[in-house]
């Protein structure tokens, strides 16, 4: 039989959020920012339980946390944040008349609906590409802006940042050009 001991409790106060990523997920999930202020390490472990409101959500592999350190970890889907990501538009062809290039341009919504009787903290994260080459050129706009851009390093990933209150909807709308000269191939 597997033998459970228990080295004690460490009480952290976490930051509470929503994370969505439309383009890769059709609800969002619950979060927890913690950062350890026990004045310890807090071991590494292969299975540790995670409860949310007395409620166990699951058990998952979790790394050494120093000191000090921040650490973010989730507890399950939030049925009632739906998230929808719709290209409303996507174009790809020539332009020019005297100087030919090639171009795509693309049109996006994300959409966030609160179907839930409780206000949200929601971080929204969305990607758009960029450019390691001179000549392909790049350019997105978004409407609101992201709070946040290169999150973790990761070029090209945003983060939008925003109360959502229950039974309500938000929309952002990401625009997106690239275009490149004539006779050179995207891959």
């Amino acid at each position: 039989d597997q033998l459970r001991l228990a080295f004690g409790e460490v009480d952290l106060d976490p930051l509470v959020f929503a994370r969505a990523i439309p383009q890769l997920d059709d609800t969002a999930f619950v979060m927890a920012e913690v950062t350890n202020t026990s004045g310890e390490i807090i071991l590494p472990s292969g299975s540790a339980f995670f409860y949310l409101d007395g409620q166990f959500t699951g058990s998952h592999a979790t790394a050494l946390i120093a000191n000090g350190a921040d650490s973010t970890f989730s507890f399950g889907a939030i049925e009632g944040l739906r998230l929808t990501d719709t290209v409303l538009s996507r174009n790809e062809g020539d332009r020019g008349v005297i100087s030919r290039s090639n171009e795509i341009t693309e049109t996006r919504i994300f959409e966030i609906e609160n179907l839930t009787g409780e206000e949200w903290t929601l971080r929204l994260q969305g990607r758009v590409p960029y450019s390691e080459q001179e000549d392909l050129v790049i350019v997105w706009t978004a409407r609101p802006e992201p709070q946040e851009r290169n999150i973790d390093g990761k070029r090209g990933i945003l983060e939008w940042q925003m109360q959502l209150a229950p039974n309500s909807t938000r929309k952002i709308r990401l625009e997106k050009q690239l275009s490149w000269p004539d006779g050179m191939d995207l891959r």
